[in-house]
C-alpha cells in the first residue's frame, strides 16, 4: 500500500463502490489512525464493527481511537466486545493498556 494520505483516498473510493464493505471501512479507519486523525477514524471503526459484528480487529481499532480522543469509557465497552469475540486478543499490541491490563488513555 501507498502512503496513508493516498490510502485514505483509495478507501473512500472503495466505500463509494461498495458501501457495505466492512474491510474498506476498517482500512479507512486504520489509515486515518496512522495519520493521527483519531476522531475521524472512530466513525469508520464503528461502521466496520456494525457491518462485521464478529470483527475483533474493528473493535480493537475503535478502542485505540476512542482512547486517543479521551473517550475511555466507550473504549472500555469496545474492548469488552473485542475480548468477547476473541478472548486471546493481544492487548499489548494495541498500546492502550497498563501493565495490569486495565485500559488507560494512550498518549500520542
Amino acid at each position: 500500500m501507498g502512503r496513508p494520505e493516498e490510502v485514505v483516498h483509495e478507501y473512500h473510493r472503495a466505500i463509494e463502490i461498495d458501501p457495505r464493505s466492512a474491510r474498506a471501512y476498517l482500512g479507512l479507519a486504520w489509515a486515518l489512525s496512522k495519520l493521527g486523525r483519531f476522531e475521524e477514524a472512530v466513525p469508520s471503526y464503528r461502521t466496520a464493527s456494525e457491518l462485521d459484528p464478529r470483527s475483533a480487529r474493528a473493535y480493537m481499532g475503535l478502542v485505540d481511537s476512542l482512547s486517543m480522543t479521551g473517550m475511555t469509557t466507550e473504549a472500555q465497552r469496545a474492548y469488552e466486545c473485542a475480548v468477547e469475540l476473541d478472548p486471546g486478543i493481544d492487548r499489548r499490541r494495541y498500546g492502550v493498556f497498563d501493565k495490569w491490563g486495565r485500559i488507560v488513555m494512550a498518549s500520542v
